[in-house]
């Protein structure tokens, strides 16, 4: 007497022989192509430092700390770095255009990188990681003498104009950057200190300090986190500047230093 299967058993038998023997089944066509992940933004902003400049013409301006930020997003998923720092950028030629050798004469034509970064912004809406921003410390580079001035009244009568210009700037930059992107994750860098102790007749620390407390608090409303890359560069200025030879701006591992900073201040829960 013949044994009936049912017709489900023999669908069962069929599918556990297919499984188990791949050259039985039918041909694959092949599997579908999985697209590439969508890149999203890193827009940098401000002046040398956001370029990467190194004073020593042996040492390129690939290690700068917007790079090495990007390759630490880009370990996290694609990232595309957009950069718009211009060399001697100051705080009101980075609002109105221009490039100024003393941060109030317009010698050079350029266009206003606040407006190259609305408008970039607003075309990839949606698709930012993240904005830095460093912008101010050519304005105090630039009128150093002045700043340090030793006399006393000359010095502090200056720095209340300094100061305010400032401020002024820092709330257009800041309240135009937010307005443009009221999700995205914008950090601020503030100002390190190039001068070791003891290597001015007048005390930058101090100057300096008040000039990042400004920055802060002018960020603040507009919900812009602060990289704090004042407090590692102290008693280090050696190592993390070109000071010994003349400039005070990052060597590589001052790049370094910054980079760090400003991860950290990624991945801090918002406050």
């Amino acid at each position: 007497m013949r044994t009936k299967f049912p017709f489900s058993a023999l669908l069962i038998s069929a599918i556990m022989l297919a499984s188990l023997s791949p050259h039985l089944a039918a041909p694959s066509r092949g599997a579908a192509a999985v697209p590439a992940p969508t890149p999203l933004y890193y827009l940098a902003l401000g002046s040398k430092a956001a370029i990467g400049y190194q004073m020593d013409p042996a040492v390129d301006w690939t290690h700068g700390y917007v790079y090495q930020v990007r390759d630490m997003l880009a370990a996290t998923g694609p990232v595309e770095l957009t950069n718009l720092a211009h060399r001697g950028e100051c705080s009101d030629t980075f609002i109105n255009g221009g490039l100024a050798a003393d941060c109030s004469t317009k010698v050079i034509d350029s266009p206003s990188q606040m407006a190259e970064a609305v408008a970039f912004i607003l075309d990839h809406a949606g698709r930012m990681r993240l904005i830095t921003v460093d912008i101010g410390g050519a304005n105090f580079n630039s009128n150093l003498k002045l700043v340090m001035n030793p006399d006393l009244v000359q010095r502090t009568t200056y720095l209340i104009k300094f100061y305010a210009q400032l401020v002024h700037d820092w709330n257009v930059i800041f309240g135009t950057l937010r307005q443009a992107c009221p999700n995205c994750e914008i950090v601020a860098l503030n100002q390190w200190n190039p001068f070791p102790a003891g290597s001015t007749k007048v005390d930058v620390a101090p100057i300096i300090v008040h000039y990042n407390d400004l920055m802060r608090m002018a960020a603040r409303p507009y919900h812009i986190r602060m990289a704090d890359v004042y407090t590692p560069f102290v008693g280090h200025a050696l190592t993390y500047t070109w000071f010994a030879k003349g400039d005070g701006h990052p060597t590589t591992e001052g790049y370094t230093v910054m980079a760090n900073v400003v991860w950290q201040v990624v991945n801090a829960p918002a406050s």
